[in-house]
């Protein structure tokens, strides 16, 4: 498939993005690992120019978009989603990230997404793009909502990613490094594990799992 993968763009306090987007890069690396064509953007670079994905989706002509959604962005994320359809509707837009995994129904009660993707993004966007290109049903890929004749359909959760080890290197090469800038310097950041140890009972980052137990979103999320 030709996937084209966008981090929404808005201005933050933090200035300009210091570092590309590892949810994107982690899904761009299984995906070009599955031998998809995979390009991204990061409209945090430059915000509000809606020409820069025009410009993308007429240079690569993608059969789905996925987007990288935060409550921060969510509204441009929609925005930008909207766009996409505008310019070819059959084109599928796909949501994953912390948002769409705190609120998956509210998520997918926007008719700008063809489908929210919850939890860790990896297993099961290859899955759901193997089904896609071979036009075959979604209704076993887990960790998913779409919709059937209009009605909103879950399938269910995915299991945890077991041995973090098996990933592929994040693809960092789908980002122009150059444009990144942290503190005056050109740095990255380093990951070694998923999840935050901490049980804070007012933060967000925790929400009821499928089976009713805690689980946290930072482990969730791409």
């Amino acid at each position: 498939m030709k996937i084209l993968l966008v981090v929404p763009g808005v201005k933050t306090f933090y200035g300009k993005p210091r570092y590309p987007q590892l949810g994107i890069a982690m899904i761009g690396a299984v995906l070009l690992c599955a031998r998809h064509d995979v390009h991204a953007i990061d409209m945090r670079l430059s915000p509000g120019e809606d020409d820069i994905l025009l410009n993308a989706l007429q240079e690569h002509r993608p059969d789905l978009v996925g987007f990288s959604v935060t409550n921060w962005d969510f509204l441009n994320a929609l925005h930008l989603a909207k766009a996409v359809k505008d310019f070819n509707k059959d084109i599928t837009t796909l949501f994953g990230g912390p948002q769409p995994t705190l609120c998956p129904q509210e998520t997918m009660a926007n008719p700008e997404i063809d489908i929210v993707l919850t939890g860790e993004g990896e297993n099961t966007v290859v899955e759901l793009a193997e089904k896609l290109e071979h036009h075959a049903p979604i209704a076993d890929v887990k960790g998913i909502l779409y919709r059937d004749h209009g009605q909103i359909i879950t399938t269910g959760p995915r299991p945890l990613h077991e041995d973090l080890s098996t990933l592929p290197w994040p693809a960092y090469e789908l980002f122009d490094l150059k444009a990144y800038q942290a503190g005056r310097e050109k740095r990255m950041g380093i990951y070694t594990t998923r999840g935050c140890p901490y049980g804070c009972t007012f933060c967000t980052g925790k929400k009821p799992s499928w089976d009713g137990e805690s689980v946290s979103v930072l482990r969730l999320m791409w």
